[in-house]
């Protein structure tokens, strides 16, 4: 099927919670994974994370000859200790089995790398991973998270290498992250010893005297 795809506007956001609700209420009976209640689920809490992603990401939509978003796919931004990573995926299930989603995926792909982001990871529903696995996404472990009302939702981590990396540059990343998280517990740890460590100032005699008050 024929699509366009271009970058996601604040006036398509309505229709892509929209769009992604449908796609989640309407999962084929035959390949369900999840139950009704873990559905309902996600459909409540998933709308509330697509608009934060929408507003602190990359968006992608991707729509028919006539202008009909038929599916979109969201990016989160790196931050210092998390890796790139796809957000969520949604096709709009009267086009699903179509094409749509690989389009979206391989736009986003040429995206990350033109910005020479080297590994896209992805927290997949158990639904779509064998979508990402044909699309020569790794297995990397089973995971998960508490969607809307503590309900359990089952996951699986992957990773896709966009570009090629030497074993050095892989050993190098991998120091960086380590001293940067070596970094942080220090510092974190430090600000937790001096809270403990320093009197609470303050008029009441249960509160420990600041030194400064003291008078001989």
């Amino acid at each position: 099927m024929e699509v366009s795809i271009r970058l996601a506007k604040t006036a398509d956001l309505e229709a892509i919670i929209d769009l992604q609700t449908k796609s989640l209420s309407n999962l084929p009976d035959r390949s369900r994974k999840y139950d009704s209640q873990q559905i309902e689920s996600l459909i409540a809490g998933q709308a509330a994370m697509t608009r934060i992603y929408f507003s602190s990401g990359t968006t992608l939509i991707a729509e028919d000859n006539d202008r009909i978003p038929v599916g979109f796919i969201c990016f989160a931004k790196p931050h210092i200790f998390a890796q790139p990573q796809i957000a969520g995926l949604y096709v709009h299930p009267e086009f699903m089995n179509k094409g749509i989603g690989g389009k979206l995926l391989t736009e986003l792909e040429r995206l990350a790398i033109s910005g020479k982001i080297e590994t896209l990871v992805v927290m997949s529903s158990i639904e779509s991973s064998d979508f990402y696995k044909k699309n020569s996404y790794q297995f990397k472990r089973e995971t998960g998270f508490f969607s809307q009302g503590s309900v359990w939702i089952p996951c699986e981590l992957l990773e896709k290498e966009l570009i090629p990396c030497l074993p050095t540059q892989k050993l190098a990343t991998q120091t960086v992250k380590i001293i940067l998280s070596v970094v942080f517990l220090a510092i974190i740890a430090t600000v937790t010893n001096k809270a403990e460590n320093n009197p609470i100032c303050c008029p009441a005699s249960s509160c420990r005297v600041c030194p400064q008050t003291i008078r001989p």
